[in-house]
């Protein structure tokens, strides 16, 4: 269907669903009555330019919803099931880096580094969406906030008053999935050895043993003694979060990165995760 600010609203389910369940989210939509379906692509489809004549035939048909839910199905399969946990990493690492910016800076913090595309001007939270101009209260119902690998440079926010507000929005380190080039820096490396010296550039963001063995394309076991050794030189701190242990720099792995002591590392800001390098624990405060 044509792009647009407005989507089936069938496509979309509102309610909670485990990340990357993608055969409950499917199994929601086939649930879709054919009523429904039907009222909301002829909605869309009255809004949009004109189609080529096969497509909307097909759209209007009585198995257009059955056939939607088969193509999303197999565009799962082709394009995303294959690097859905590098995906997956980079949105946990989003909801981490913001939850830690919430808890120490609150909302200007939590939206701090989405502008101009979203913008906190208290009480207002605005934003950018190409040719829509509305306005939604919340009424004190919050706001769900989800990162997406796929909307950058856009965003998107639920206008319907019958669904959940919802905000998505483009979730950082984004562009660690278009790209397979690693830092080469050959004297760090001399120094501490290429893999420990890629990992250590990788903690920029924290990350788990998991998702730094796939970006390195190496074995969890064998990332893990790498990590071993950078934490008991001091290089990098940890912190459990769940089930799961998370890893970052300290300062002296910063400083060891960039070549200057700590207190002067030119360009070096505070961040939300900076106490996890000092106090490690502080995650699971």
């Amino acid at each position: 269907m044509a792009a647009g600010s407005d989507l089936p609203d069938f496509l979309t389910p509102a309610r909670e669903a485990v990340l990357g369940d993608i055969e409950r989210e499917l199994a929601e939509v086939r649930a879709t009555s054919a009523k429904h379906a039907r009222t909301a692509i002829e909605h869309r489809l009255s809004a949009c330019q004109a189609l080529e004549p096969a497509v909307e035939r097909q759209l209007r048909s009585p198995e257009a919803a059955r056939r939607l839910v088969d193509l999303l199905a197999l565009v799962w399969e082709a394009l995303i099931a294959p690097s859905w946990q590098r995906i997956r990493d980079v949105l946990e690492r989003d909801v981490l880096y913001r939850s830690r910016a919430l808890a120490r800076g609150g909302l200007a913090a939590l939206f701090r580094d989405l502008a101009p595309l979203i913008t906190l001007a208290e009480p207002e939270l605005r934003v950018q969406c190409r040719g829509v101009e509305a306005t939604r209260f919340l009424d004190g119902r919050g706001l769900r906030l989800r990162p997406s690998a796929f909307i950058w440079p856009y965003a998107s926010a639920t206008l319907d008053e019958m669904r959940p507000p919802e905000l998505v929005y483009p979730a950082r380190g984004v562009a660690s999935l278009l790209s397979t080039a690693q830092r080469d820096d050959a004297s760090l490396a001399a120094l501490i050895g290429k893999t420990r010296a890629q990992v250590l550039a990788m903690l920029d963001e924290p990350m788990h043993t998991s998702g730094l063995a796939r970006l390195c394309g190496r074995s969890p076991g064998n990332i893990a003694d790498h990590l071993k050794a950078l934490r008991s030189s001091g290089l990098i701190g940890r912190a459990r979060l769940g089930r799961r242990v998370i890893y970052s720099r300290t300062p002296l792995g910063d400083a060891l990165l960039s070549g200057a002591e700590p207190a002067a590392r030119k360009g070096w800001r505070e961040s939300p995760w900076a106490d996890v390098a000092r106090r490690p624990e502080a995650l699971s405060s």
